[in-house]
């Protein structure tokens, strides 16, 4: 197999990993097309008209066209989330064309979005096969996140309701960087905490910049009162941590992880506490989402196999909500259940078969185990609503589907005089241990 030699921005050491059609120019330019319109998804959720969504799924949809079009002759790379989520859309289209139980508009706009995130995986699948690529797109996701992270600390300093200080939020949730919702923003961070931590921990050399930057996002979601979110946050850091030393027990010294504690402490006991804490401590944290969740469930049995139709949920919940205090339910606060509710249990079924699937390459990889914690979240919350936060998500397992640990040349090559080399290999510090 032909190789392509390089020096490894971790090492410095050369490294050898296998030449990748994946790494064209072309290819280069489509992948940073596709983060900046998750870039534009997350900065317009504040945006509930939902225009700017539809705008940026106009633009998704001619880059996917295009790259198409262009990559004829190229290898197209199959993994089994981009196949699993197309057949939900797929779904979707028959429910919405012959099921007797549908909105037709909001089945159709709903399908759309599943048929997107397959778009988003498959590219991913495509694009991500040059590993490097792959690195460069994660380390952009993790300045973008701190940057959001870091607006929002400004934003609370100035005590401005204002993104960038000229466009009102909407709702009574507060603003949190470019976020309308704290749980949102909180989602949205669990994702970038683990992979900005095993930058700074998972390295030959551990980087305190990048354990800076994580302190940054951590400290900024427990400030944001979201109580998942903070638990979640702080149980990837423990978690990352925990693997960032049992893999490097003999090469990364408990200083260094001692020092991410304390300046994750310190970040956070700056920003506050007193916010999340009060939430916490609230008598019943589960008021009103008990007998959301409750009404989802005799929804899901009332039609266990074809569900209510997808983005039918707020229409049909009235038929068996348990309460009323006066406000309008949009979502089931619970995405598995809105999911069974919607399409079916076998629909959300096919999501818990993703899950299962990025599971075992989530560990392995480290940096991508908030595409687990945000799928736990999802159990109490919604994410999945909205592409500014789980387009990343699909990003991010496409790009697991053709992740593989990197191998680099330690020491000197000792080139011969025939113009070989012997050296021996070891894995990168990201890749799982032996």
């Amino acid at each position: 197999m032909p190789t392509e030699r390089s020096l490894s921005p971790e090492t410095g050491h050369p490294r050898v990993s296998p030449a990748d059609p994946a790494g064209t120019g072309r290819n280069r330019l489509f992948a940073w097309g596709l983060f900046v319109v998750l870039v534009a998804y997350s900065v317009t959720v504040i945006d509930i008209s939902n225009v700017s969504n539809f705008s940026i799924n106009i633009v998704l949809s001619f880059l996917a066209i295009a790259w198409c079009i262009l990559s004829l002759r190229e290898s197209i790379v199959w993994r089994v989330p981009a196949l699993v989520i197309f057949a939900m859309a797929a779904y979707g289209v028959w429910q919405t064309l012959y099921s007797d139980q549908k909105i037709v508009y909001y089945g159709w706009t709903t399908t759309l979005r599943w048929f997107l995130a397959g778009v988003i995986v498959f590219l991913s699948n495509q694009f991500f096969r040059n590993q490097d690529l792959a690195r460069r797109f994660r380390i952009g996701f993790i300045y973008f996140a701190s940057a959001v992270c870091l607006l929002d600390v400004c934003q609370k300093a100035t005590k401005t309701n204002k993104l960038l200080w000229l466009f009102e939020a909407p709702g009574n949730g507060g603003l949190h960087g470019v976020f309308h919702y704290y749980n949102f923003f909180a989602e949205f961070n669990e994702l970038a905490v683990p992979m900005t931590l095993w930058m700074g921990l998972g390295q030959r050399n551990p980087r305190i910049s990048y354990l800076l930057l994580a302190a940054l996002q951590i400290s900024a979601v427990i400030a944001s009162a979201s109580r998942a979110g903070s638990i979640l946050v702080v149980l990837e850091f423990f978690v990352v941590l925990g693997i960032a030393w049992w893999r490097n027990r003999s090469g990364l010294p408990l200083p260094i992880l001692g020092i991410a504690l304390g300046i994750t402490f310190i970040f956070s006991w700056i920003t506050g506490f007193d916010a999340v804490m009060n939430r916490i401590r609230t008598p019943d944290v589960f008021s009103a989402r008990r007998e959301i969740n409750l009404s989802s469930i005799q929804m899901i049995k009332a039609r266990p196999f074809t569900g209510w139709g997808l983005g039918s949920y707020p229409y049909v919940y009235p038929q068996f909500a348990l309460f009323d205090d006066g406000n309008f339910v949009n979502r089931a606060h619970n995405d598995w259940f809105e999911w069974a509710s919607e399409g079916g249990i076998p629909f959300a079924a096919a999501m818990l078969l993703v899950l299962i699937w990025t599971l075992p390459r989530a560990y392995q990889s480290v940096w991508g185990l908030g595409v687990v914690f945000i799928c736990l979240h999802a159990a109490v919350d919604y994410p999945f609503s909205r592409f500014g936060i789980t387009g990343w998500y699909f990003a991010l397992v496409g790009m697991l589907g053709v992740w593989r640990p990197e191998r680099h040349r330690r020491g000197r090559s000792r080139v011969r005089e025939s113009g070989s080399s012997e050296s021996e290999e070891e894995q990168l510090p990201d890749s799982p241990g032996k």
